[in-house]
């Protein structure tokens, strides 16, 4: 299976619209696209997007198409004290425009989470995090030299544990669970699915087990890659 099926029927999902300068995106351009059950939601554009127009074939589901907002207003759903979980895998299916609007934010309204991911973060995202303050803990890897110094200095906590141990123990309700989960994605399918871009790690656990999810859809990938993906949940 190379997807998440019903996840917009039981979850608040967000979505914003924005892109990452060239040095930190690992592609040419990429826009961020999240999707909201509730409410009007306003459109917005990162500094460096080119437009607003939303495109029906990466938001498939017709009624979410609406659901737009600034990687800013993304941003700001995330508050002090959360547990965040994030996509990526090393520098593979990494978020390129919320963590970097979080952290501009957090220059002006300082504010702490916990950020879980599959595995490091690419792109700078973990350096550019830990530099503005926003990271309190971090698990389960990381490669950032920054962040290393950081927790080192005992300043961010961090737990270096196996990958897969993470998600058991979000499952096993062991660990505080996600509050937020932030994803990058290929395309949102007809029924709501979300298809990823270039890694998987625990993004799938991460949109299961969050109380919300921002999906990142990034137009640089192909939709080919859709059906790529093996993925499996235990019930």
């Amino acid at each position: 299976m190379n997807k998440w099926h019903g996840i917009h029927e039981y979850k608040s999902l967000y979505a914003c619209r924005a892109a990452a300068d060239t040095e930190r995106a690992a592609c040419s351009r990429a826009d961020t696209i999240g999707l909201r059950g509730h409410g009007p939601l306003t459109q917005g554009r990162h500094e460096n997007i080119g437009d607003n127009t939303v495109h029906p074939d990466r938001i498939r589901l017709a009624r979410l198409r609406d659901k737009v907002m600034s990687a800013q207003d993304a941003a700001a759903l995330i508050t002090d004290g959360m547990t965040v979980g994030m996509s990526g895998f090393t520098r593979a299916g990494d978020c390129k425009a919320v963590p970097f609007a979080l952290a501009e934010r957090a220059k002006q309204h300082p504010l702490q989470i916990t950020l879980m991911t599959g595995a490091s973060l690419g792109h700078d995202a973990d350096k550019v995090l830990s530099d503005a303050g926003v990271t309190a803990r971090r698990m389960p890897f990381q490669v950032d030299a920054s962040l290393r110094q950081r927790i080192n200095a005992g300043e961010v906590m961090f737990l270096d544990q196996h990958l897969s141990e993470t998600v058991e123990l979000l499952r096993n309700k062991q660990i505080a669970p996600v509050d937020i989960a932030v994803i990058e994605a290929t395309c949102i399918t007809e029924d709501g699915a979300i298809v990823p871009t270039t890694s998987v790690g625990n993004s799938a656990s991460f949109a299961i087990l969050a109380k919300q999810v921002i999906v990142e859809v990034n137009l640089s990938v192909p939709l080919g890659l859709e059906g790529l993906h093996d993925i499996y949940i235990p019930t």
